[in-house]
């Protein structure tokens, strides 16, 4: 991911994601939470990533919520072994565009 967002500050040490805009594009992790998957570059994967039900060493997310084996994908993604859209599930995207891969990569 090259980006954090227009909001986003990811050189500060308090892990709050990327900030948000009134135009809600931004993405809800910091670039250095997030990396090419193992499964190839459609797939953002969660640094610390350590499986199901798994939190340890989790950054939270821009509203503080911490996702336990989260990757996002082009179409959909997946947390904790479920898969969701975009404008479904914990992730709760708000804003017009709801694609968290598209936000972030």
């Amino acid at each position: 991911p090259d980006n954090c967002g227009s909001g986003g500050d990811d050189d500060d040490d308090d892990n709050n994601g990327g900030g948000c805009s009134p135009e809600g594009k931004d993405c809800y992790f910091c670039c250095r939470d997030l990396t090419i998957s193992e499964y190839g570059d459609t797939v953002l994967s969660q640094v610390g990533n350590c499986g199901k039900d798994c939190y340890f060493g989790i950054a939270p997310d821009i509203n503080g919520v911490k996702h336990s084996a989260l990757y996002l994908l082009e179409t959909y993604y997946v947390e904790n072994g479920e898969e969701y859209g975009y404008d479904t599930g914990p992730l709760n995207v708000q804003g017009t565009d709801k694609n968290m891969f598209n936000r972030c990569y």
